[in-house]
């Protein structure tokens, strides 16, 4: 069930989210204006993430009903009409179609934050709203700007270029930039630009090596593996 209508905004942040001590904070600080931020309590335990523990912890948290209400994050230019909270719940068995329907059944509009490929397929599968957190202004190894901090004048072969308001991707190719929006492989479409950039670069027979590091869940493994599965099937047919 997606919501619909003028509810308030609730963003849930997952354990990979929780997990991860920049992409947590940004998300939170990118979207406390626009409504409450739900955490789960033991993600924050279990996690790695000891800013965010030291935050709460030195910044002062309200008790109501069981759930720790933190105050807003340094930083963040709060308006004094915006009554948005940091809601740290304590719940045992966190269960996120659960979360998320109890948000929905409290007249919230939510939406599941994660950085994991697996739980914005298993929310696509589940008809939840969800969002894949991808920082722009982080790993932008391989992608080329025209005003970036070094001030590159000409593109190196294989960068990439990504057109946020159009939502198009380009790859230099030493010659021309080409539109690579429609690369696939066996039925499968990324679904981020950067997945697009990676499945490029395992499809192009010009590169023999592709290195590549990223958030666990986000298909790094799973396109490698699919792409090899692919060249064996080729061998197949033609050996």
């Amino acid at each position: 069930m997606l919501p619909s209508g003028n509810k308030k905004r609730a963003f849930v942040l997952d354990y990979s989210v929780v997990n991860n001590v920049s992409a947590c904070f940004n998300i939170i600080q990118e979207n406390f204006l626009l409504g409450d931020v739900f955490i789960n309590y033991d993600f924050i335990l279990s996690s790695s993430n000891n800013k965010l523990k030291k935050y709460i912890v030195e910044n002062g948290v309200k008790i109501s009903n069981g759930i720790v209400i933190a105050p807003c994050l340094e930083n963040i230019d709060i308006d004094t009409n915006i009554d948005n909270k940091i809601i740290i719940e304590k719940k045992s068995n966190w269960n996120m179609t659960e979360e998320y329907n109890t948000l929905l059944q409290q007249d919230y509009e939510p939406k599941v934050m994660t950085l994991s490929m697996d739980t914005l397929l298993e929310c696509k599968m589940k008809n939840i709203e969800c969002n894949l957190y991808t920082n722009d202004s982080d790993g932008r190894i391989g992608i080329y700007t025209d005003n970036n901090s070094q001030q590159q004048k000409q593109p190196k072969p294989n960068q990439f270029k990504y057109d946020n308001e159009n939502k198009t991707l380009e790859k230099f190719t030493g010659i021309e930039w080409i539109n690579i929006d429609n690369v696939s492989l066996y039925g499968f479409n990324p679904l981020t630009y950067k997945q697009k950039a990676y499945l490029d670069l395992l499809l192009d027979d010009k590169i023999s090596l592709v290195l590549c590091s990223g958030s666990a869940g986000t298909g790094k493994t799973f396109m490698a593996f699919f792409f090899c599965i692919q060249k064996k099937l080729q061998k197949k047919k033609t050996g």
